[in-house]
């Protein structure tokens, strides 16, 4: 979490530890938020992309990112 690292999204930092935990790159993730300028622009600064949640997640738009990545 941003509060364990000691930095706020926008800030990489949150987004680059998590990847570095879990043995991926920024590329290979995809981070659902609500906030374009925190969390989209933490995805922006770090190369991960980023998916617009607010309150439900789009599941018609996740399983169409999802199947693209099959592809």
């Amino acid at each position: 979490t941003s509060a364990s690292v000691g930095r706020a999204k926008p800030d990489p930092l949150p987004l680059l530890t998590a990847c570095r935990v879990i043995d991926v790159t920024p590329a290979q993730i995809l981070h659902l938020g609500d906030s374009e300028r925190e969390d989209g622009g933490m995805c922006q600064a770090t190369g991960a992309r980023f998916l617009r949640c607010e309150g439900a997640i789009p599941l018609d738009e996740l399983a169409g990112i999802l199947r693209a990545d099959r592809a």
